[in-house]
């Protein structure tokens, strides 16, 4: 829907260009995120890929970015989409736009070949609005203590990297272990060591003989380190990269985030027939 009536905003009518400055201080006002995590998404994503917006004489007053990936389900592909940074101006909430703009999209995205869409939502209330729109639990997780053992051997050695290119291709490998699973793009990785490095944490990659054999994205958390997601070709070198993150620390145990039956975490829906209606998929805590 490309016009309106005098009711109702405009769907996709501002082009990115113009909108991006309102869109970075719509994002600012609702999520509180620094300018540098915002700068750094728009630098990295082409607005004009995956922004959309409603917009009212010239302002956008709702928007979203539906970032794309591919899931993995019964061995084939399917063109998928993370919805992201879902916002309204405060001023404008309550009349029903944000559910206008969703139904406008996932209508595009559907006409454009996307078969599965997830989210985050922030909060209980937010699960409750994305489950009146049709949107399901489809990933959950739990909080593990790992304990460092000091008499494990080690034969990795860790290093700390900062760019997605260094662990893409091997982090693709590893989570298409996992079934089925959404593979995360070059760009969302990259967006993940921002933002962890601006919540004191990174990512680490335990290498032998110059390959990677395991990564893992850390934050800190009320003064401790907090796993939220580890790949690697085995369970001993994902364990041994535990290991070194708490020698890292000088702590003796990390908190892990795992996929189980802990916490809902993402909500998703499917689009046409191709998918079952529910999917408990294998999912990266994105930020």
């Amino acid at each position: 829907m490309n016009s309106g009536n005098n009711n109702l905003p405009l769907f996709n009518a501002l082009p990115p260009a113009v909108a991006k400055g309102q869109l970075r201080e719509l994002w600012h006002s609702v999520f509180g995120d620094g300018y540098e995590y915002i700068d750094a998404f728009f630098a990295t994503y082409r607005c004009e890929d995956v922004v959309h917006t409603l917009s009212l004489g010239g302002m956008v007053v709702s928007a979203l970015y539906a970032l794309p990936f591919t899931l993995y389900y019964g061995g084939k592909g399917f063109a998928a989409a993370y919805i992201y940074a879902v916002a309204t101006a405060p001023e404008y909430r309550g009349r029903g736009y944000m559910a206008l703009l969703m139904k406008n999209v996932e209508r595009l995205l559907a006409d454009n070949g996307v078969r599965f869409i997830y989210l985050l939502p922030a909060s209980d209330s937010l699960r409750d609005y994305y489950a009146r729109l049709g949107y399901a639990d489809c990933s959950s997780r739990a909080l593990e203590r790992f304990y460092f053992v000091d008499s494990r051997p080690v034969s990795s050695v860790l290093v700390r990297v900062s760019s997605a290119d260094e662990i893409y291709s091997s982090w693709v490998g590893w989570q298409a272990a996992a079934a089925p699973v959404v593979i995360h793009s070059r760009e969302l990785l990259s967006m993940n060591m921002v933002s962890c490095k601006m919540q004191g944490g990174g990512c680490f990659v335990a290498r032998q003989g110059g390959v990677p054999m395991a990564a893992a994205f850390v934050i800190m958390e009320k003064g401790s380190p907090l796993l939220l997601d580890i790949r690697g070709c085995s369970e001993c070198v994902c364990a041994e990269l535990k290991s070194l993150l708490c020698g890292y620390y000088k702590v003796p145990s990390l908190n892990v985030l795992v996929a189980g039956s802990g916490s809902s975490l993402c909500m998703g829906r499917t689009l046409g027939d191709a998918l079952p209606a529910a999917i408990d998929i294998s999912l990266m805590l994105d930020k």
